[in-house]
């Protein structure tokens, strides 16, 4: 949480003994190949939904940095799930709105199927796929901003929640 080398994250767990692989699409991927000496691997896929052929037994825990589908398959994997979100203060969960967030919360957490999860995940919306992904995650990192700290009291009662200095 403090003081991560300028590096990145991955090199830090990976000094620290960790293998680092990296799944993801787009300019995310890209990003990735363009600095692979940080990962043991990249993997491409054509959208999130497509986690499902990850193997769990192959993972201690999931980091996901602002990607709702990551949580989704950790959780139907019983994989810990760290959730990194440096848009926190953007997600608009309306408090009229809350009980159907946290019944999308809990259907697609008793999804026992890995891809039937991560297919209703991608018919949320992206602020109510946000609300799914922080609530099942096991940790979240919020990123502080003016705020924060009440809409983090918001998901305390699911999750544990921790302010972070910039991501």
């Amino acid at each position: 949480r403090k003081n991560i080398p300028e590096a990145g994250f991955q090199q830090e767990l990976t000094r620290r003994g960790f293998d680092c692989h990296f799944v993801g699409e787009g300019s995310a991927f890209t990003f990735a190949t363009l600095n692979s000496a940080a990962y043991k691997s990249t993997t491409p896929v054509g959208s999130m939904a497509e986690l499902a052929f990850l193997d769990p037994g192959e993972f201690d825990v999931a980091i996901s940095v602002m990607d709702p589908f990551v949580p989704v398959w950790a959780a139907a994997n019983d994989v810990p799930c760290v959730y990194v979100d440096s848009l926190f203060w953007l997600w608009q969960w309306p408090e009229k709105h809350l009980p159907r967030l946290a019944d999308a919360s809990r259907r697609i957490s008793a999804i026992t199927d890995v891809g039937d999860a991560l297919r209703a995940m991608d018919v949320l919306s992206m602020h109510d796929g946000q609300y799914v992904a922080h609530t099942i995650s096991t940790v979240n990192c919020v990123q502080r901003w003016p705020g924060t700290a009440a809409r983090a009291d918001m998901l305390r009662p699911f999750t544990r929640v921790e302010q972070v200095d910039a991501i």
